[in-house]
């Protein structure tokens, strides 16, 4: 029989949530839990439970933590021989050579007086007064592949807390050390280093092997009976380093100050490790009964033992504790029930803070005071007993089939108390889990789809990335690596989910697969929060999400079948906070990512930053030369011409010089920005994903061009971004890609080419050009169609009367005239035809999932900027995304290039859409005209 660690006292502090979004840590709880459940476990460290405090939440705020050394201090004073351990994870910060702790009701603007000055917790530790002492500090937690990264966003300067603060190198005890007595502070990492999650995500490199030390790996086998300071540090020493190396590349050394060496829990329970011994798993806890709990019996019979275990009802027997009055629950819950023997399997979650109710055929479950069935313990006979909480008998077994109908099959579910399933509770904190489950597994989405079955066929990569909606966030990484090898899924990939204070009802999770830089499925994972005060349901049902039929995308790319280098660059907006991932796939394996929150870019910086550049390259863009009225791109020898060209491109440089160095302020937006530009190679494929970013990337400039530079200075044009990469842009959550791009492999090639008859230049180019187009389609084979009034273009517009499979529309554009004054945008297609975004029906979609060339030219400071409610329109009519022109472009030239690039499309098999215009743009820069730089690709599409 196991006996417990007496004298044996600890304060475990996990600042995992935080006022202040930016400086939550979700993942810290799951290392404090964990260390809570070995130091309590009688087999392993054998402390008491009533003598370790968890501190977590809303409980580690500034004045809690003060109150739990304040209730530490109480402990050891009434102690001769105490054993006292301290662990605090959370951030740490450093401010003019003065140290932090960040506690959970940090006031960013007030970080002196709401944060824990190091100085005042070493302090509060010095007057502690017991035998021995460890304090174990995790404080500088690493960004992108840690447990946080979104610190870059606060005014926080991460930092770890130097041992010597507690215990001042070279400075001596007042008196000596007796022998086992000591004093031992042991920080995760030394300065300029970070502390690291595990490869998995779930728990940090320091707090994993710490555990791994307390379980027995850490010393030889046969004779020792106790876990030592010197075990602990030796075994950190050598497996830290190690495992941060190999896990990230990365240096990440303890830091230990030790004074005397000594006991800090027992072996095993006090038995040891014999000789031969296997040794155990640190996180596989075996199964106890060291449960604290209150027992109701119905019926007779011996239900309760050990100290503190209460009996009530006629007849009942108490075997061992104390015995109490009916009413006198304060002796409960000061002596909780212990058990040390060996009890029956059950989860090692379930080991605490529960109530045992016996039914009356002498079987048990664990209820957990809210009527929720935690889990149940079998008779002798194995049988499992019939719950007295609130559900039907019915719910284990029913549950129990539905996880049995999800082993082996891929999907998600929420992971840890606050949730289940898909569900979770208010302002609650989970790991959203992609994993293949196994028998027995609770599911909370099961997904299928044609796209996965080669991964359960070989070795292949996953790549999963995942966007919140506003009212959840995510924090750490947003995108992970998932590895298949023999039909198996290598290792589960977590991602730390939070619902927001104030969220209540459905929101959803945007996730993407791809494979070597290719989409292969989007999908939204609906997420429910319940509101405050409401439970979690008993029983949750495993949603099957079809990805070959329900809101999928699947493009060319085959798994299995890897493209040339790509670069997918995810920028989406999270409650405000901007969010980057770059992630680098070379001959179709994944090579590296770079990204994060940044930390000056919120939405009113972009709107600003949009507003300056539709200012810049407005409509008076070509008013300083006369040549623009019969400009068409095909000749631009004449000096006129060259002058006016050169000028419209020093303009584009001056433009997209001041926008990048806009974004280069921001850390985050350098580090991606320097990335691409240090990695990737002239038309290296480019995906730009989103669902609230739009900016003209094809105008990045990366080098300095001021408005008054003279007129010889360099310009080099083929250092703009639209003359470098195939760049294209994907819009999150709208649309069902499956469906569309099924039905467009399916049709016939098909042109519309809808033309507004009032639009005319020199000699009525426009309406020629388009002529010769039609001619050229119908020779070549494609069916065309042509539409030159505003009715019959309003029914292709609104009415979805086509079967194209290109659609494009030459005609004029209002975008809405000022944030203050909104209007509509408006596409006019003839005179007094127009249609409003908000006309638009959606009811009525497109057949053949068409792409729309949205060629709409210069009729004021008209910009996709402000059209992206055209783009989510049309793919609601299941358009697959759009061709524009990001500002005014000369009409000449639209009604040229817009043919060019319409006959191409028909003509390129096996070129990419973004691909084909990044040789136009290439092929005009070369000449001197710089306009095709204008165009963007909305979609992603291999022809």
């Amino acid at each position: 029989m196991s006996r417990r660690f007496e004298n044996a006292y600890a304060l475990l502090i996990a600042v995992d949530q935080n006022r202040e979004a930016a400086a939550a840590l979700p993942a810290v709880a799951a290392d404090a839990r964990a260390l809570y459940d070995v130091l309590v476990h009688p087999q392993r460290c054998a402390y008491r439970p009533d003598k370790v405090r968890l501190l977590t939440g809303a409980e580690s705020s500034r004045q809690g933590i003060l109150a739990g050394l304040d209730w530490l201090a109480e402990c050891v004073a009434a102690d001769d021989d105490a054993t006292a351990i301290v662990y605090f994870s959370g951030h740490g910060h450093e401010q003019d050579g003065e140290y932090f702790l960040i506690p959970y009701d940090l006031d960013l603007k007030q970080v002196g007086q709401s944060a824990v000055a190091a100085t005042t917790f070493a302090t509060r530790i010095a007057k502690l007064a017991p035998r021995r002492l460890l304090v174990l500090l995790d404080c500088c937690h690493a960004g992108g592949m840690g447990v946080k990264d979104t610190l870059a966003a606060t005014a926080l300067h991460s930092a770890a807390l130097p041992p010597t603060l507690f215990l001042p190198a070279g400075k001596s005890p007042a008196t000596p050390l007796a022998q086992g007595e000591g004093r031992a502070v042991l920080s995760s990492c030394r300065p300029g280093q970070l502390s690291y999650l595990r490869a998995d995500g779930r728990m940090s490199i320091f707090t994993y092997h710490l555990i791994e030390a307390l379980s027995g790996h850490a010393q030889a086998a046969g004779g020792a009976t106790g876990v030592l300071v010197s075990d602990l540090i030796g075994h950190l020493h050598r497996r830290v380093p190690e495992s941060a190396r190999a896990d990230h590349g990365a240096v990440q050394t303890p830091w230990p100050e030790l004074r005397g060496n000594f006991p800090v829990a027992l072996l095993l329970g006090g038995e040891g490790l014999a000789k031969g011994q296997r040794l155990p798993d640190p996180l596989a806890l075996p199964a106890s009964g060291a449960v604290s709990y209150r027992a109701k019996l119905r019926g007779g019979g011996a239900i309760a033992h050990g100290d503190g275990a209460t009996a009530l009802g006629k007849g009942a027997t108490l075997i061992g504790g104390k015995k109490r009055r009916r009413g006198d629950t304060e002796t409960m819950r000061e002596a909780p029930a212990t058990v040390d023997d060996a009890g029956p399997a059950r989860e090692r979650s379930s080991s605490k803070r529960f109530r045992a109710l016996f039914a009356e055929r002498g079987f048990a479950f664990l209820d957990d005071g809210d009527g929720r069935d935690v889990f149940r313990l079998p008779d002798p006979t194995g049988r499992t007993g019939k719950g007295i909480a609130d559900g039907s008998s019915d719910e284990a077994p029913q549950e129990k089939a539905q996880a049995s109908a999800a082993a082996g099959k891929l999907g998600f579910v929420l992971e840890g108390p606050a949730a289940r399933g898909l569900t979770l509770l208010a302002e609650g904190i989970a790991l959203l889990v992609f994993k293949q489950f196994a028998a027995g597994d609770a599911a909370g989405a099961i997904v299928e789809g044609e796209k996965l079955e080669p991964l359960l066929a070989g070795e292949q990569t996953l790549a999963i990335s995942v966007t919140p909606e506003d009212g959840l966030a995510i924090d750490g990484p947003h995108s992970r690596q998932a590895q298949f090898k023999d039909g198996r899924l290598q290792q589960a990939q977590p991602f730390a989910l939070r619902a927001l204070a104030g969220s209540a009802g459905e929101y959803g999770v945007h996730v993407e697969f791809h494979h070597a830089g290719a989409r292969l499925y989007e999908f939204r994972l609906p997420i429910i929060v319940l509101p405050p005060g409401k439970a979690l349901p008993a029983v949750v049902s495993p949603t099957i999400i079809d990805l070959d039929g329900l809101r999928a995308v699947q493009d060319c790319a085959e798994v299995g079948k890897p493209p040339l280098r790509r670069l997918r660059l995810k920028a989406c907006f999270e409650n405000n906070l901007l969010y980057l991932d770059l992630e680098d796939y070379v001959d179709g394996e994944f090579s590296n990512s770079v990204g994060g929150f940044t930390s000056s870019i919120d939405r009113a910086r972009l709107d600003a930053l949009r507003a300056q550049l539709a200012t810049t390259l407005g409509a008076n863009l070509y008013e300083t030369s006369s040549v623009w009225y019969g400009f068409d791109g095909s000749d631009t020898t004449a000096p006129a011409c060259r002058r006016a060209l050169t000028s419209v491109a020093r303009q584009f440089a001056q433009a997209g010089g001041v926008l990048y160095r806009a974004l280069r302020e921001d850390p985050t937006f350098c580090s991606v920005l320097d990335y691409i530009e240090g990695q990737a190679e002239p038309g290296t494929r480019l995906t730009i994903v989103t669902r609230d970013v739009s900016l003209p990337w094809e105008l990045l400039y990366p080098q300095r061009f001021d408005a008054d530079a003279p007129d010889d200075w360099p310009l080099q044009p083929e250092l703009f971004w639209g003359t470098r990469f195939a760049l294209e842009t994907q819009f999150l959550g709208e649309g069902d890609y499956a469906s569309l791009l099924k039905a467009r492999r399916q049709a016939k090639a098909t042109a519309s080419l809808n033309l507004n008859p009032t639009i005319t230049v020199d000699a009525d180019q426009p309406r020629k050009v388009h002529d010769a187009l039609a001619a050229a389609l119908r020779a070549q084979g494609p069916t065309v169609e042509v539409n030159a009034d505003g009715r019959n273009i309003r029914d292709v517009v609104v009415r979805a009367k086509t079967d194209a499979t290109l659609i494009y529309l030459f005609c004029h554009g209002s975008p809405p005239p000022s944030p203050a004054a909104p209007r509509p945008e408006s596409l006019e297609l003839d005179n007094g035809c127009s249609v409003s975004v908000d006309q638009i029906d959606e009811q009525r979609v497109y057949r053949n999932a068409p792409v729309i060339f949205l060629n709409a030219c210069s009729a004021g400071a008209f910009s996709p900027l402000s059209f992206t409610g055209f783009l989510r329109a049309f793919r609601r009519k299941k358009a697959l995304g759009l061709i524009a022109p990001s500002f005014p472009v000369p009409t000449g030239f639209a009604a040229r290039f817009g043919a060019d690039v319409v006959d191409a499309c028909f003509h390129s098999p096996g070129r990419s859409l973004a691909g084909l215009l990044l040789g136009f743009r290439q092929q005009h820069v070369r000449r001197g005209n710089p306009l095709p730089l204008l165009y963007a690709v909305q979609c992603q599409l291999d022809l």
